[in-house]
């Protein structure tokens, strides 16, 4: 269930998170589409249509989505509540206010910008600027007449000059392309549609495109224009004193000239356009501009929720864990981030406390059994150990008066041996318990501890020659206070657990490393095995009092490990090595330990 509800929050969030980014995307672009079209332009219907229906989609869904969250919330008190809520409500503020005052300055201004666009006087200057444009053609194709008629007259004037030498045809013409700078001049022959003479840019094809109209209207006199195209103006004329003989004549506009009477022409038009719908053209603009601009509110009020989200939710996890702690559930963390805010070093200074506070819970408990199970070890030692010397001083009686008396003697010695073998183990636990029950306070003094561990590893190497010891530490020789003897029983008790655990592996490996640091005022002696290590609920219990694994064990050792661990001012952890042997890490607090020489 906690699952479904993460994977559903995650899944909101990030559509929530996609809408948002896609509001102010779509916000930008409809204001684009509204402002950076040129007066001469207006926005495409299709698109802007378009635009609109993806913003109200969108700003639909923003207000679904945000009812949805007002309602979850709305039941939620104290800091859950409270907060949140005030924090969403500084957000919308914060974003409602300057998104006003910017529709309202936009739709004033744009509304202000589109009366000045309709102004006498730019309606006169676009109307000069088409009759200028309008009057340029008309020029040019005046005087295109004009240099067809003409050159239909000095064709008729030189007649018998060029009867006389055809060839003189081509020259004429070519003379007056160059004069009047023609981009193509042509005369021929209407019936054969054959080519008498042409200029060097002129091409025979343009002949087939001549309508017969056209070129009746030539044989009956007129100067005939041609649609040669809109950036080629063209004359037909016939050459009168020729028998079937017409003259072609044409010139290229500018191109330039030509885009821009095109603008004029496609300027004006909308512009009239435009003039025409004003008044709708300025309600709709400004229902846009409200569009966009609660677009962008919701958008910037969501994003308000999702921040107070980010603010409030781990005060959240604050109280809930608080209010956990008070009712005695000491495992409880909050999740940490990574992180410098304040917030980040509250959480992390809180569950540093409830680490604490659980530990040193956990310590009183242990060292109040550990006081209840001395005093239940001391009376039962009393209560044992006078009835066990009784025991020991009879069977002693029995062996020296009825050993010879009997007939089964190796029977009766045999007997009598268990019965000193049982009473001798049942001696040793009492020993134990006495250690434990009595253990001295310890005999602090200096000592190093380098010198120290390298004598106890090298004594263990002799004892147990199939397991290799190794020693590491960077420190030459270390002064250390302490209780020689205390820490003599430490570190025998941890060797002997290490090489009973490598013996019980059976692996060809059997090594146990030693080592020795200093890090931020702190001593740390690791013990680190190829034994078979310890099991995952076992690693919480093997330091507790009475409790053991082994058949032969008292379960004490490891609990008076601890208990002189602590008379040093440090602390004990069992864990297991990568290899997954047994790991026991010990730190002294250096401080606190010279500061106990002191007093």
């Amino acid at each position: 269930m906690l699952t479904k509800i993460i994977k559903s929050w995650i899944k909101e969030n990030f559509i929530i998170s996609v809408l948002i980014i896609l509001s102010f995307v779509l916000g930008i672009f409809t204001y684009s589409i509204i402002t950076k079209e040129a007066f001469l332009h207006t926005p495409d219907p299709n698109m802007v249509i378009t635009v609109i229906m993806l913003d109200l989609i969108v700003l639909l869904a923003l207000v679904i989505l945000l009812g949805r969250k007002m309602i979850a919330h709305r039941y939620d008190v104290g800091v859950k509540g409270g907060l949140y809520k005030k924090i969403s409500w500084m957000c919308f503020i914060a974003g409602f206010v300057p998104t006003v005052l910017v529709a309202i300055f936009s739709i004033y201004f744009f509304n202000f910008g589109i009366q000045s666009w309709f102004d006498k006087r730019i309606t006169n200057v676009l109307d000069q600027s088409l009759y200028v444009a309008q009057g340029y053609i008309q020029d040019q194709n005046l005087r295109m007449k004009q240099i067809a008629s003409s050159m239909a007259d000095d064709f008729s004037t030189l007649y018998y000059k060029i009867t006389e030498k055809p060839e003189l045809f081509q020259e004429v013409l070519d003379a007056h392309s160059d004069l009047y700078t023609l981009n193509e001049a042509i005369v021929f022959k209407r019936t054969t549609r054959n080519i008498i003479a042409q200029s060097l840019l002129s091409f025979a094809f343009t002949l087939m495109n001549i309508p017969d109209s056209d070129l009746e209207k030539a044989a009956n006199g007129e100067i005939v224009k041609l649609e040669g195209g809109k950036n080629k103006i063209q004359y037909l004329v016939r050459l009168p004193a020729y028998e079937d003989a017409y003259l072609l004549v044409g010139r290229m506009i500018d191109q330039d000239i030509l885009n821009y009477i095109d603008k004029t022409h496609g300027a004006l038009a909308n512009y009239n356009n435009l003039k025409d719908g004003i008044y709708h053209l300025q309600i709709r603009f400004s229902i846009i501009f409200i569009l966009v601009a609660t677009l962008l509110l919701m958008a910037s009020f969501y994003s308000g929720l999702l921040l107070a989200d980010q603010f409030v939710k781990p005060i959240n996890e604050l109280v809930d864990a608080t209010d956990k702690v008070k009712k005695g559930d000491l495992s409880v963390q909050v999740d940490e981030k990574e992180g410098s805010t304040e917030i980040d070093i509250l959480v992390s200074a809180f569950n540093m406390m409830v680490k604490r506070i659980d530990y040193q819970q956990k310590d009183l408990l242990l060292a109040q059994r550990a006081l209840a199970w001395s005093e239940v070890a001391r009376r039962v030692a009393h209560e044992i150990k006078n009835p066990l010397t009784s025991i020991f001083l009879s069977v002693d009686r029995l062996s020296k008066r009825f050993t010879n008396q009997v007939d089964d003697k190796e029977g009766f010695s045999k007997y009598i041996e268990n019965i000193l073998r049982f009473s001798g183990n049942i001696n040793t636990i009492l020993s134990e318990f006495v250690n434990f029950a009595r253990l001295p306070e310890p005999v602090f003094k200096n000592f190093d501890l380098i010198s120290f561990i390298k004598g106890l590893i090298e004594s263990r190497q002799i004892i147990s020659e199939d397991v290799y010891y190794e020693f590491n530490t960077d420190i030459a020789q270390l002064p250390f206070y302490g209780d020689p003897d205390q820490l003599n029983q430490v570190f025998i008790n941890l060797f002997k657990n290490s090489e009973e655990s490598i013996r019980e592996n059976k692996k060809q490996a059997k090594w146990i490393k030693v080592k020795l640091y200093k890090e931020d005022g702190l001593l740390v002696c690791s013990v680190e095995d190829s034994g078979v290590g310890f099991s995952a609920d076992l690693i919480v219990k093997v330091t507790e009092a009475y409790f053991t694994t082994r058949v032969k064990g008292t379960g004490l050792g490891l609990a008076i490990v601890k208990k002189i661990i602590q008379d040093h001012q440090g602390s004990i952890i069992i864990d297991n090595n990568e290899h997954g042997g047994g790991k026991v890490v010990i730190t002294f607090e250096l401080t606190k330990l010279n500061e106990s020489k002191s007093v």
